[in-house]
């Protein structure tokens, strides 16, 4: 179902794996994985794989995201008669998945164009090499706890700043709380609210040290829908931390603290 589990495992080899099998040995069905959007009932659905837009070449496979496992990609592109598939896992943020992805492509496609055998260890260094320049170049270092399975793609800009820094930068704020909160996201499923909750709390933990994990219950025609929210911050808090995720792509909207709110638990 793609739900997480606590004893389920895998890798980034697993899944290059799966991918050259659905590639190879059902090439029937691998042309759905190129789709950016169909219509369901009049309806719109649209992927999320946005690479098929933007790199030149893509044509799969499957984007992924738990609280617990983070942003992740099993992503292919052809060039010159020649395919990479490429798998990251574990990013923070949607833009550095995307932008690791594109690294190991672009590097691996260029390998595979000008060479007729590959050098796994120079293709290694090659990407590792790059994205440590830039890195360096953005003025910041980062562990990088990527896994890297074939080749991939383009340049990488500036790092972007977490939540955590952004708080470090307002660290003259009070730690005492207030009446507003952000809401950071919404689930059909209660743990995963409570763990993406938890996870942006212990972001902010250091310098709104009243901030505190929250999920609202609702009601909808399908059942039930569990909103994740970090309660117990000012106003003006609220709106510099929605202001700084919203930089990163990451949905957050600030909310009053409401009595009346339906809160959920276990």
């Amino acid at each position: 179902s793609g739900l997480p589990n606590s004893k389920q495992k895998t890798t980034a080899r697993d899944m290059a794996t799966l991918a050259m099998a659905v590639y190879h040995h059902f090439p029937q069905y691998y042309s759905w994985f190129s789709v950016n959007s169909y219509k369901h009932r009049g309806q719109t659905i649209t992927g999320h794989n946005h690479l098929l837009k933007t790199f030149s070449g893509a044509d799969g496979m499957k984007t992924g995201y738990t609280a617990a496992s983070g942003y992740n990609i099993i992503t292919s592109a052809k060039r010159h008669n020649k395919r990479v598939i490429a798998v990251t896992m574990g990013h923070r943020y949607l833009n550095d998945r995307d932008k690791r992805a594109a690294l190991m492509m672009d590097k691996g496609l260029t390998e595979l164009k000008n060479n007729k055998t590959v050098n796994v260890a120079s293709l290694k260094q090659a990407i590792d090499g790059t994205k440590t320049t830039q890195m360096a170049q953005a003025g910041s270092v980062r562990a990088n706890n990527k896994k890297l399975v074939v080749n991939v793609a383009s340049k990488a800009k500036r790092k972007p700043t977490t939540v955590a820094q952004a708080t470090t930068q307002t660290s003259a704020m009070a730690k005492s709380g207030g009446g507003y909160g952000i809401q950071v996201g919404s689930f059909s499923d209660y743990k995963r609210a409570q763990n993406h909750a938890s996870s942006i709390k212990n972001k902010l933990a250091q310098n709104y040290g009243a901030a505190k994990p929250e999920v609202e219950k609702v009601s909808v025609s399908q059942g039930s829908l569990y909103r994740s929210k970090v309660m117990g911050l000012t106003k003006q808090d609220a709106a510099q931390i929605c202001q700084s995720m919203k930089k990163q792509k990451q949905s957050c909207l600030v909310v009053a603290d409401n009595p009346s709110v339906k809160v959920a638990r276990k």
